[in-house]
């Protein structure tokens, strides 16, 4: 059960809220330590750490980040990598152990390093799509 904490707000009014038991950041990188901050050193929505009692939030706050990563040259080809074997084994049904080993007996990773500055830039299902064909051409 939620535990319920009432906070004062400025102008001597209140406001109670529920304390989910479990809570999601939605980054890109994983926080082990993060540091807590009053709201007068991290006010709403600037730098500050986040978190969310929705999972689904917290999935496309990460999206989003990761979006703006690419979008702003941040682009990480092990971060890539990662995403599209995940991608991969999801949309073939298989597990990771598996596309590993498919994507290492093809030599799709050093596909993916070679090629993912445009790969990255379309769809997930576009990429799969290209791999699969790489696949095809590197096996007899």
């Amino acid at each position: 059960m939620p535990a319920i904490r009432t906070f004062a707000k400025p102008g001597n009014d209140t406001v109670t809220v529920q304390i989910p038991k479990t809570a999601y950041h939605g980054g890109t990188e994983a926080v082990t330590a993060p540091e807590i901050r009053d709201r007068l050193h991290a006010p709403d929505f600037g730098k500050g750490f986040y978190t969310t009692a929705s999972e689904e939030q917290a999935v496309r706050w990460a999206k989003r980040v990761r979006l703006e990563r690419v979008t702003m040259g941040g682009y990480d080809k092990i971060d890539y990598a990662v995403n599209i074997v995940e991608a991969y084994r999801q949309a073939k049904g298989l597990s990771g152990a598996e596309v590993a080993r498919i994507f290492g007996d093809a030599g799709v990773f050093k596909f993916l390093e070679d090629f993912g500055d445009t790969l990255h830039c379309q769809s997930d299902n576009a990429t799969i799509a290209e791999i699969d064909d790489f696949i095809k051409t590197q096996t007899p």
